[in-house]
């Protein structure tokens, strides 16, 4: 019980909250892979073997990141984004090439990694580690850009081409952080715009592009692997206009995402009883909320979104408690990134955001995703060990007072 109690250390809500998404995340994906299934010629039964297996390295990663003294991620965290840099280059150029998009390469044991998982831990660690170490000269306009935006437009900006919710998201992370660290609202609003002309130069560049490349009748593989602004474009396109109108709809992920969320209703079909999970191409990852709703209905999915927001809640009581600037600039990061995924996914599902493509943390199937969202917050609950020891001492201190 001593060896337990010493590894199970911090923030014990948070701990109870993982191990329940993660158990959520056993039940639902067994019951959303029987497509996938036979689509690989595979069993359910392997399939959940791998998806466990992939739940238990997650969990054992986030024992590892917890037990770290926080302190050693300022060091750790930006060299792993330095790393990161040639990885993203390298998965772009010969990644593994699904949905139009080169995101992932293979690993050992049939295992994938999606490099961009890597870039939002690391990200977040080197803007927290820059605004501490710099915070006499974060604000002046010359050392803000070179400490901050160059290095975060060159990771966001190799990321965007192939994933650009992901960019969106880790960007969206980064300007949140520097509105807690306070930095002048003249130098987030240049950040803002060289933001937004550099992706709008990209993105009338590969329109450009793409529009030649059509114009010289390739095939209708290269034009999909090379247009992924197109991708974008028609789904932001589409989410603006509400157009529902396509040539079959049974095609089509987002009406069968609302019919499954309809079908739930408030008590959801049972368990396993889910109809379109055979229908949703991506029910075990992308849309595996609407299965959820489906089989258990509107009130298990309220709980669970309860549970990110607890999640949410005891990280600011840390950050609250927290003397380090570095650990409290890390915990909002990593939180932000968890929470903003999974509100994004959610929303897609229930209609109040375009597709994005963005997996359910720690619930999805995706061996990449779980893995370092289990690290991020295995380091918040490394980071809640330092005011849970705060805490220890003061109590001591207080208890030696009255003694004397």
């Amino acid at each position: 019980m001593k060896f337990l109690s010493r590894i199970f250390q911090g923030d014990k809500t948070i701990w109870v909250v993982t191990v329940l998404l993660l158990l959520i995340s056993l039940v639902s994906v067994f019951s959303a892979i029987g497509g996938l299934a036979v689509k690989n010629s595979s069993s359910s039964s392997f399939m959940l073997l791998k998806h466990s297996m992939t739940i238990g390295l997650g969990f054992c990663a986030c024992v590892a990141a917890a037990q770290l003294k926080y302190k050693r991620y300022a060091f750790l965290l930006p060299l792993l984004l330095f790393l990161c840099a040639p990885l993203l280059i390298y998965t772009a150029a010969s990644g593994l090439h699904i949905n139009g998009a080169s995101r992932q390469i293979n690993v050992i044991g049939g295992f994938t990694l999606q490099p961009s998982d890597i870039a939002k831990i690391a990200l977040v660690g080197f803007v927290a580690k820059k605004l501490k170490v710099c915070r006499d000269t974060i604000n002046e306009t010359n050392t803000f850009i070179v400490k901050i935006v160059i290095p975060v437009f060159i990771t966001v900006g190799l990321v965007f081409p192939e994933n650009f919710s992901t960019a969106a998201m880790l960007f969206v992370v980064v300007v949140m952080m520097l509105f807690v660290a306070k930095i002048k609202t003249k130098n987030i609003l240049i950040m803002l715009i060289i933001s937004m002309l550099g992706g709008g130069a990209y993105i009338g560049y590969k329109m450009m592009s793409s529009s030649k490349k059509e114009k010289q009748e390739q095939t209708a593989e290269v034009r999909s692997s090379t247009n992924r602004t197109g991708t974008w474009s028609n789904r932001i396109e589409r989410y603006l206009t509400n157009d529902t109108e396509v040539e079959n709809p049974e095609d089509d992920q987002v009406i069968q995402g609302k019919i499954a969320v309809a079908r739930g209703g408030f008590l959801g079909k049972g368990p396993g009883k889910s109809v379109q999970r055979n229908v949703l191409p991506e029910a075990y990852n992308d849309f595996i909320f609407a299965i959820i709703l489906e089989e258990y209905g509107f009130f298990v999915g309220i709980a669970i979104m309860l549970l990110y927001l607890i999640l949410f809640y005891r990280t600011l009581v840390i950050i609250k408690k927290m003397p380090s600037s570095f650990g409290g600039f890390l915990a909002v990061g990593l939180v932000l990134n968890i929470m903003i995924q999974a509100f994004a996914n959610i929303g897609v599902v229930t209609g109040l955001f375009p597709v994005t493509g963005q997996p359910l943390p720690l619930i999805s199937k995706g061996g990449s995703s779980i893995f370092f969202t289990c690290i991020a917050i295995g380091i918040i609950i490394s980071i809640s060990k330092e005011t849970y020891n705060q805490d220890e001492r003061q109590t001591e201190l207080a208890t030696q007072e009255n003694s004397d």
